[in-house]
């Protein structure tokens, strides 16, 4: 079920928070920071240790399987001090009781100036049908991020899916990825961001998504994104504190549809 990938293993957009708006808003010191699945060089705030969970329910409405669903489950922590952060997380996608995939996601930053953080990534998946055999395929892959700060805007930089132990089907993997992108801080407007992505899949491919998030009161806030190739929207809204967050969103697909996801985030 090839198709099926492309709900975690492949998913053509983040998880969490970062889904309502593609992860073109980040802001070190805020929630998108704290994220458990995103590099940890993106944290640099005060806080030393959070929880994080949710999920996602895809493909809906899913005409063609009657009452059958596609949905993930995800969770992770992070702990913080002085100058380093890790990060762990891990993923359960079940596709209509027959299909599973898992990730785990382990990410080690070190902040080398006050506005320079570099890290590194593994990241561990393996996919196979519900049938009691066992026959799963599994592979590695590693990656790289880096974050420079500047006082209006963050600039990342983020490469993953560096091959470290290849599957037997090498179309499940997925393809070496580079995203780069321009994060503004908190201003009148809200917070914005550009992200432009890279890959090759037999032939180059390239993305750019842009995205805004706007603070209605000092706890509640809107974000949307739009991004290209395939053309997606994205919206979600999210309820936070100083320590704790919700957040909800909604992400169309020119051919998938439409898929909700719903996140909490807990940090001390």
């Amino acid at each position: 079920m090839p198709f099926l990938s492309m709900a975690a293993i492949n998913d053509p957009f983040p998880l969490g928070y970062s889904m309502g708006n593609n992860g073109t808003v980040l802001q070190t010191t805020g929630l998108s920071g704290r994220q458990p699945w995103t590099p940890a060089c993106f944290y640099a705030d005060t806080l030393c240790f959070g929880l994080s969970g949710g999920g996602i329910d895809y493909y809906d409405p899913m005409d063609n399987s009657g009452p059958s669903r596609i949905a993930q489950a995800f969770g992770g922590t992070w702990y913080h001090r002085r100058k380093f952060t890790v990060k762990g997380s891990y993923a359960y996608l079940d596709g209509m009781g027959i299909y599973n995939e898992q990730q785990g996601v382990i990410s080690m930053a070190f902040r080398a100036l006050s506005a320079v953080s570099a890290g590194v990534e593994i990241e561990a998946y393996r996919a196979g049908l519900n049938d009691g055999g066992g026959d799963h395929s599994s592979f590695v892959q590693a990656g790289a991020s880096l974050l420079v700060c500047a006082r209006l805007a963050s600039f990342s930089l983020d490469v993953r899916g560096i091959p470290l132990k290849s599957p037997l089907d090498e179309g499940i993997s997925p393809p070496p990825l580079v995203r780069a992108g321009v994060h503004t801080e908190a201003n009148g407007l809200g917070a914005q961001g550009v992200l432009v992505e890279a890959s090759k899949n037999g032939d180059y491919a390239f993305r750019v998504s842009v995205g805004e998030e706007y603070y209605i009161t000092k706890n509640f806030s809107a974000c949307a994104a739009l991004a290209a190739n395939p053309f997606m929207l994205f919206f979600g809204v999210t309820a936070s504190w100083t320590k704790s967050s919700a957040s909800i969103a909604f992400v169309n697909h020119p051919v998938l549809g439409w898929s909700k996801g719903l996140c909490f985030d807990w940090a001390r």
